[in-house]
């Protein structure tokens, strides 16, 4: 079985530092974390954004393209 992707969205819940930080995902409330360099500076705390969320086959998840929703 391979890597499945699929468009989401959510809400930045935190920050970590300039490049990482938590999305809240909007269809499961799970908590997934990221990292995009300068997230700090494209994105604000409680911001909607759009993005890629990638789940490999040994269950491990990857947040790939934020964007800010058009």
């Amino acid at each position: 079985m391979g890597a499945t992707q699929t468009q989401s969205t959510g809400l930045i819940s935190s920050f970590y530092d300039a490049d990482s930080g938590a999305i809240l995902e909007d269809v499961t409330a799970a908590s997934l974390d990221f990292y995009q360099k300068g997230a700090q500076v494209d994105f604000v705390l409680g911001g909607k954004v759009s993005f890629i969320r990638i789940t490999l086959p040994n269950g491990r998840i990857i947040i790939n393209s934020i964007q800010k929703p058009a």
